[in-house]
């Protein structure tokens, strides 16, 4: 799946993967990715910090597993940003549910945040 995520397609693919997240229609309609995924980010920050579902953490982060192996180079800078939001307090409580790819990317975004 991760090849065929595109811009196009990584928001209905989110929905469809995490069911749970509480989206804003109105972004959706209008396929504003960047805006669905700094509130995924939020959404998720909050699922770390109660950590009373550990099923739909891991496959958030499958998800966005697959979203960081895109080919479609507009998706993986819009991971990256969407990432920032996940570095602090704590970069080491996210990064134990990361798969490769995704670590890879989050790697980066704490470098520029800690140096």
């Amino acid at each position: 799946m991760a090849g065929a995520i595109t811009f196009d397609t990584v928001v209905p693919l989110l929905l469809e993967a995490i069911p749970e997240f509480p989206s804003d229609a109105d972004d959706v309609a209008e396929n504003l990715v960047y805006l669905v995924f700094s509130d995924v980010m939020r959404f998720l920050k909050r699922e770390l910090e109660s950590n009373q579902n550990e099923d739909l953490l891991k496959r958030m982060f499958a998800f966005l597993e697959d979203v960081a192996q895109s080919q479609d180079a507009r998706v993986t800078e819009m991971l990256q940003d969407a990432l920032y939001e996940l570095v602090i307090p704590d970069p080491d409580t996210p990064r134990s549910f990361m798969g490769r790819s995704t670590r890879k990317l989050f790697g980066q975004v704490v470098k520029e945040v800690y140096g």
